[in-house]
């Protein structure tokens, strides 16, 4: 079969010989051996490495050595002044010749893969960055495809940038005629990329990784391009339609051909200059590992915590959903560092979060809400999503500003149901259930009209919670037990786990202690299988709560102890307040009544620097309690008092009914009978309302027993 050549490919013979694709070394100087002078050009103890890769029929040597200046590219970064001590730099070296046989470019991205192992650069350097040229660019994109899997995502991360400059992402015409005079086979790899499937399948490896890259909201690796603008021998070798591969900035052109195009005369070249602020942009990202700084974030502010619920109603699935919408937070922070139009401070603002700090995160997170909002109804989505933002960072320790910033969010995005099931919760917090209730009840309306069954099952977990602070068992139970059914329908462990200890609680509210604990226990197997440690503690509480009631002192403390070494543990604050409470009512109960008092207080201290309410009131009343027992009547009554405005302020009428019977016992005590018969009566109707059966005996028999004391006084002395 005899070959034809056209005019264009005979007149561009020499050309292609000595310049084809890279044009970095002489063709009278052919590689009939492959090499491998791979080194690092000063071997210093850095955390960054920059990595060169030349290409087609190149070398380590003359690809990157401008011939009129003599300056050497890696020479150049590695003496600059402003990368010297902070970056290694290293230059691989692979065996391209024309004339003969060599490795394809799958086989020589492999074994340059292996190098970087061996060599150990992903342990040595903490950051890496690929300066590519040409064939070079698609060695290092197949050696990242690699790593973009479960095993190798650390790896791949660690890969801050990739430059690729003139690299034939679509091919290069002139591999068609190359490759009748050459034997390597790169040169076949190289063909146009609608006529190579090599090409094809990579570019679509890459784009894969750039799309996993975002979608799991990471920064790196970054990729950007340059092509030439001027003609090899003229003819354009990689121009833009072949340079074209997905960037995270557009294509930039610089004035050289394909050759000189990464051969910078001195430090003020255009290649170098851009190339080096690539790169120093990549370093000055931040990857924040949202794990570490969310656990930053708790211990630094563990202080103000204000959590959604206490110790009976906290739950594992809610706390895990306001992670969520805390990590959401700080990832979308992170990616704002490489927008056009980033906001000033942005990093530095990502820097402080890494350190627990949020406020110049919501600053940041303010003013976009602002802005947006200020640009009308077309910018309004993305107003609430900063809106929710800022609420998700100040959820924790401004409950004020997490608020205003979720009901800004809800007003302006009515149809995204996580601003409505955290407004519902903060609500919760501050003690406004009738508008908590109308916030879960629009998320089941979101979940009925997407016909998604986890929101359904959300908003009834918060309903049922919102009926059992006001103590209307009923509609609580029916709730958990609506959301128990979809959970187990969903195969949802987390739900479900949640919705047995609510269940517990419930039933133990209503004194049916033996069905309370069987729900406790399942919670319990299931926190342990999902490994939560905090769903434990909670859990060993609720038990002990349970064992305290029934009279078995040491199992109950048994379970506090448990629970007050998972939170010290967690650097859980709230939880530890909660135990200093009950241990304080054990002490109480034995008659230890310092040691009692002492508990007591330390709760308070802490739920007062928590602002939480419903832990203060508790406090109170138990502190009205153990006054009460040593006959300080006056402190026990200011006690009950402050204990009833909080639980009024929060509408549990429960524990309203429970601060009248005491208020009761007080003036009972005292003598002051009209006023305990009234406090009597109010807790009678609370207790019946509510459904609490052993409660309501309770306090019947108390009113009897007054109103028999009061027969007696009123009967006159027989003389």
């Amino acid at each position: 079969m005899s070959l034809t050549i056209t005019r264009r490919a005979a007149s561009c013979l020499f050309l292609v010989v000595a310049t084809l694709v890279c044009c970095t070394t002489s063709w009278a100087q052919s590689h009939e051996q492959a090499t491998d002078h791979s080194r690092f050009i000063t071997d210093r103890s850095a955390k960054r490495v920059i990595v060169f890769i030349h290409g087609i029929f190149g070398d380590a040597n003359k690809a990157w050595l401008n011939s009129d200046t003599q300056a050497y590219w890696p020479d150049l970064f590695d003496q600059d002044p402003d990368l010297r001590e902070k970056y290694a730099v290293y230059v691989v070296d692979y065996g391209s010749p024309f004339v003969s046989r060599a490795s394809t470019i799958e086989e020589v991205a492999i074994r340059i893969h292996q190098q970087l192992v061996d060599r150990q650069f992903f342990e040595r350097f903490k950051e890496i960055y690929f300066v590519t040229h040409s064939m070079g660019g698609l060695i290092a994109k197949r050696i990242l495809v690699e790593l973009n899997r479960p095993s190798e995502n650390q790896r791949l991360r660690q890969v801050r940038t990739v430059l690729f400059l003139s690299t034939p992402a679509q091919g290069a015409e002139l591999a068609d005629i190359g490759e009748w005079l050459s034997s390597n086979p790169q040169v076949e790899d190289l063909k146009p990329a609608d006529l190579k499937a090599f090409l094809q399948s990579l570019e679509n490896q890459w784009q894969n990784l750039l799309r996993d890259r975002d979608q799991a909201r990471h920064l790196f690796p970054r990729s950007y391009c340059a092509y030439e603008t001027q003609a090899t021998f003229g003819m354009m070798v990689v121009n833009r339609i072949y340079a074209t591969s997905q960037c995270d900035l557009n294509p930039i052109a610089i004035d050289r051909n394909h050759s000189d195009i990464v051969k910078p005369k001195d430090r003020e070249d255009d290649t170098y200059r851009w190339t080096k602020a690539r790169i120093q942009e990549a370093a000055n990202l931040i990857e924040i590992d949202v794990e570490a700084a969310l656990e930053a974030y708790k211990r630094k502010r563990q202080q103000e915590l204000a959590m959604l619920r206490d110790k009976k109603q906290a739950e594992l699935f809610e706390k895990e959903t306001w992670k969520k919408a805390y990590k959401e937070a700080i990832q979308t922070l992170g990616q704002k560092q490489v927008e056009p139009d980033k906001p000033p401070g942005v990093s530095e603002a990502v820097r402080k979060l890494a350190d627990g700090n949020t406020a110049d995160a919501a600053e940041i997170f303010r003013k976009s809400l602002a802005r947006k909002k200020a640009e009308g109804h077309g910018a309004n989505q993305e107003a609430a999503e900063a809106g929710r933002h800022l609420g998700a960072l100040a959820f924790l320790h401004d409950t004020q500003t997490a608020l205003e910033a979720y009901r800004e969010a809800v007003s302006l995005d009515p149809n995204h149901w996580g601003g409505w099931i955290q407004l519902g919760r903060l609500l919760v917090r501050v003690g406004d259930l009738e508008d908590a209730k109308l916030a879960f009840e629009k998320v089941m309306e979101l979940g009925e009209a997407q016909n998604d069954p986890t929101l359904t099952a959300m908003s009834k977990i918060g309903l049922g919670n919102v009926h059992l602070i006001r103590g209307d068992f009923e509609e609580a139970e029916t709730m958990f037990q609506q959301s128990v059914a979809l959970f187990q329908e969903l195969g949802d462990k987390e739900g479900l786990a949640a919705n047995y200890a609510n269940l517990g609680n419930l039933y133990r509210s209503r004194g049916a202690l033996e069905q309370a604990e069987a729900m406790y226990l399942q919670s319990v197997a299931l926190h342990q299988a999902l490994g939560s440690k905090e769903g434990l503690a909670a859990n060993y509480t609720n038990l002990g709560n349970l064992y305290a009631v029934r009279g078995a002192l040491d199992q109950a403390k048994a379970m506090y102890l448990q629970s007050v070494g998972l939170y010290q543990e967690l650097g859980h604050k709230e939880g530890l307040a909660s135990q200093y409470t009950n241990l304080g009512n054990l002490y109480q109960i034995r008659g230890a009544l310092e040691q009692a008092e002492a508990m007591y207080l330390q709760s308070v201290v802490l739920n007062k620097a928590l602002g939480h309410k419903e832990g203060l009131a508790q406090n109170y009343s138990n502190l009205g309690l153990l006054y009460q027992t040593r006959g300080e009547l006056e402190q026990a009554k200011e006690m009950h008092q402050q204990s009833l405005t909080l639980h009024q302020a929060l509408g549990i009428k429960v524990r309203m009914a429970k601060n009248y019977q005491n208020l009761g016992n007080v003036y009972y005590i005292r003598g002051e009978l009209e006023q305990a018969e009234t406090m009597y009566q109010e807790s009678l109707d609370l207790f019946i309302k509510v459904g609490a059966t052993r409660r309501v005996e309770h306090v019947r028999r108390l009113l009897s027993d007054l109103n028999n004391l009061q027969l007696e006084n009123s009967e006159p002395v027989k003389k």
